[in-house]
């Protein structure tokens, strides 16, 4: 089985909007390919913050990237 790869996700220069701090998220890339992202909301401005806790899924980690306007940085690869 391949390993659970963890990785963070930092701001990238061109994201739309401006982050309070470089690390928007983490998240976890399964077995399968699939990937989920917890928010670091904190680093938004109130304006552009969810109310509520929120996960995004993504199909890959290129998709992360795609999707979130950021930069993967893989953390470790372990196993489920």
């Amino acid at each position: 089985m391949k390993p659970v790869k963890r990785f963070n996700i930092y701001r990238d220069e061109e994201i739309r909007i401006e982050t309070n701090g470089e690390l928007l998220g983490r998240g976890a890339q399964f077995p399968n390919g699939s990937c989920y992202v917890d928010w670091n909301r904190e680093v938004f401005p109130p304006e552009d913050r969810l109310d509520h806790e929120h996960v995004s899924r993504y199909g890959s980690l290129s998709d992360v990237e795609q999707g979130t306007g950021g930069v993967v940085q893989v953390v470790d690869e372990g196993n489920a």
